[in-house]
């Protein structure tokens, strides 16, 4: 059994009582538990435990008993790492279905499954949640969206990825945002996304840092320089943060040019799908390794000059100076 089709079994109450293991590579299967859990006719029909305060012996007494309410009960127990060694378990977890208890112990070990008291599950008991890569973020998130009748443009399903590209979670929280932003819009462009932000300021400083990158000078600063006249300290010190990280993501990449593509996106903190996307590796290239350090060092000084009140064009002219040469 897949992990959809352990969710769809849960959501529609036809997944048989008994014991089940989520092996999860991804925050994204939690989420996606915890929401179809959420939707459940009776609260008390749902316990939520963590491994990590919870006894083993009494969770034994709860999967062993039964009660009038048994059928009807899901206990969702995160952290169930916590519980591996321990022999206590074993035959409650064997006895969870003739009791009518819908167990899910969720971890993110992968070594969980091979040792008691989780090894006396087999088959489907046991559900593998892989690591999410590439076009698969970007499915899910069309999914979203398609299953409440919404369809997405490819521009604006990219920037709606790229402005959230380290989590899965924050993802479909936002997806969810914008469904209730956009009211009986059925079709949602890169100017729908523009509004929703309530500023052209979010997607305007990702878009300067492409163009940083891809050494493009005269649209980098034309889009940089209205941005940056209607913003305070505050905002300016943060876009110097996303350069400074831009900066020091390019030389990791130049310190490690000979890894796969993935295994440098792990090293900046970027999806797989987005490196490949973006180009990443190759505009990161396009500058030198000591460019990338000269304005490393220079960074200081600017942030400095912003806390002077001095000209923030200015600024960031003479703190990129290197990156065009």
């Amino acid at each position: 059994m897949t992990f959809q089709e352990l969710l769809g079994r849960l959501e529609k109450g036809t997944l048989p009582p008994g014991a089940y293991l989520i092996v999860s590579a991804s925050p994204y299967y939690e989420a996606a538990l915890r929401e179809a859990l959420s939707s459940r006719e009776s609260e008390e029909a749902v316990e939520l435990l963590s491994g990590d305060d919870t006894p083993p012996d009494f969770l034994s007494d709860e999967l062993s008993s039964r009660d009038m309410f048994s059928e009807n009960k899901v206990y969702f127990i995160k952290r169930s790492e916590k519980f591996t060694g321990n022999t206590l378990l074993e035959e409650p977890l064997r006895q969870s279905a003739s009791a009518g208890k819908t167990v899910i112990f969720y971890t993110e070990n992968e070594t969980a499954t091979k040792k008691k008291p989780f090894s006396a599950l087999k088959g489907e008991q046991v559900i593998k949640g892989p690591r999410l890569y590439e076009k698969q973020i970007a499915d899910i998130v069309r999914e979203r969206f398609r299953a409440r009748g919404i369809s997405l443009s490819p521009e604006a399903l990219q920037c709606f990825l790229e402005i959230n590209e380290n989590s899965i979670v924050i993802l479909l929280q936002e997806a969810d945002k914008l469904i209730l932003f956009l009211g009986d819009k059925k079709k949602v462009t890169r100017e729908d996304l523009d509004h929703f932000s309530g500023t052209f300021a979010k997607w305007t400083v990702f878009d300067c840092l492409d163009r940083l990158r891809e050494k493009k000078k005269r649209d980098f600063f034309t889009s940089l320089l209205p941005l940056i006249r209607k913003m305070d300290t505050g905002d300016l010190l943060a876009v110097l943060t996303l350069l400074f990280n831009e900066v020091k993501k390019m030389l990791l990449v130049h310190a490690y040019r000979n890894e796969s593509g993935k295994a440098l996106a792990a090293r900046i903190g970027m999806h797989p799908y987005l490196m490949q996307l973006k180009d990443y590796k190759a505009t990161a290239l396009r500058h030198s390794e000591v460019a990338l350090k000269k304005t490393l060092t220079s960074f200081s000084d600017a942030d400095i000059a912003f806390k002077r009140g001095e000209d923030p064009y200015i600024v960031i002219r003479k703190l990129t100076r290197y990156l065009w040469e």
